[in-house]
């Protein structure tokens, strides 16, 4: 967990820092007496200096921010640490101001698995936006500030326009009856980090009253430290196939009473 999150603190008084023990394994490097020290005298430190240039600025837009009206303030960077990873930071800068401190204490969170499978997979539905196009399958997510992300393949399965709200809510489920609603909260709850849902076939009535048969599978992502990243889901229109098959039972069904008839 030391990689994960960790802590430092800048004391105004006597430009000095308290570093917490994950830093050295977040930056690469052991601290030393001479980083303890901050000779310019406002958080020059080795920390800082592993910043890429482009992503200074929003440090220093959320340090000139910070005052005792805004008291907390965060950021999100990269920095290319001493051992040449290069990894992604969200920082929380927190003033700890009162008649015996004047100190700031930053709250350092390494995020990079999350950032970086957050951009394989928006290139993963990047590519996939081309096959969506040509098979009725809409693949859609729930991030991890629980929100949902649909496509237009959802709203040409649900045969509806995109409403204000929508990522609030999900609204395949929504479209499912009491009993397979409650089955399919139900395989989402018992469904393990990282394992897939399996398929499962669900009937869905729409607004205009189609009723559609979707195959639908899930998976819920998580990082290496056990943080949720964001449940990917898919679900294929089925309808036509199922149809057929009910279809083919039936003739198959009429032709043995026939025979046995006969």
């Amino acid at each position: 967990e030391y990689a994960k999150t960790s802590f430092v603190i800048y004391d105004f008084d006597t430009c000095s820092y308290t570093w917490g023990k994950g830093v050295e394994e977040l930056i690469g490097k052991k601290i030393d007496a001479d980083d303890n020290h901050d000779s310019n005298g406002y958080l020059e430190n080795v920390f800082r200096s592993l910043i890429f240039k482009e992503d200074m600025g929003s440090l220093d837009e959320a340090i000139s921010s910070i005052s005792l009206d805004n008291p907390i303030v965060d950021s999100m960077f990269r920095i290319n640490t001493f051992d040449n990873k290069i990894k992604y930071i969200h920082i929380v800068l927190k003033l700890l101001t009162n008649n015996e401190n004047n100190k700031m204490l930053a709250i350092i969170k390494d995020i990079t698995d999350y950032q970086i499978q957050t951009e394989q997979l928006t290139r993963l539905y990047t590519t996939l936006q081309d096959v969506q196009t040509a098979v009725s399958i809409s693949v859609h997510y729930k991030s991890a500030d629980g929100k949902f992300v649909w496509t237009p393949e959802t709203y040409a399965i649900i045969d509806r326009e995109v409403r204000d709200g929508d990522e609030d809510t999900h609204i395949i489920a929504d479209l499912l009856s009491d009993e397979d609603y409650a089955k399919y909260k139900k395989l989402l709850n018992d469904l393990g980090p990282n394992d897939f849902l399996g398929s499962h076939i669900f009937k869905i009535t729409t607004e205009s009253g189609k009723e559609k048969y979707l195959e639908v599978n899930a998976r819920k992502l998580y990082d290496k430290y056990g943080s949720f990243i964001q449940r990917s889901e898919y679900a294929r229109d089925i309808t036509e196939e199922v149809l057929r098959n009910q279809r083919l039972i039936s003739l198959t069904s009429t032709v043995e009473d026939v025979q046995t008839a006969t």
